[in-house]
């Protein structure tokens, strides 16, 4: 795993951190059950949808931090219908581009 050390975590690093979790839990998961239960975590406020702000306090919580700019990009790489946030289909195709 490449870790930069600039404090920060880019999109490329981030995957690489989530791809052994997802493959941990596809054992015993499948991706529509693991997108869910990471789907009740990022979406704080039951809103239906992630946006910038859920995502980035989510990974702070965690001791990840990734800039409001690479979170934009990553989302806006899935965010098939352009709102600005994800819903739970466009965070399923995100994490199946990660494994």
């Amino acid at each position: 795993m490449l870790f930069v050390g600039d404090g920060e975590v880019s999109v490329t690093e981030f995957l690489n951190v989530m791809e052994p979790i997802v493959s941990q839990m596809e054992e015993e998961e499948t991706p529509d059950e693991i997108t869910h239960r990471m789907w009740e975590v990022l979406d704080v406020d039951g809103g239906g949808s992630v946006t910038i702000s859920e995502f980035r306090d989510v990974l702070e919580k965690v001791g990840l931090t990734m800039s409001y700019e690479e979170v934009r990009e990553l989302f806006a790489e899935f965010d098939d219908d352009g709102s600005g946030a994800l819903e739970e289909e466009e965070l399923l195709a995100f994490i199946k581009s990660s494994i």
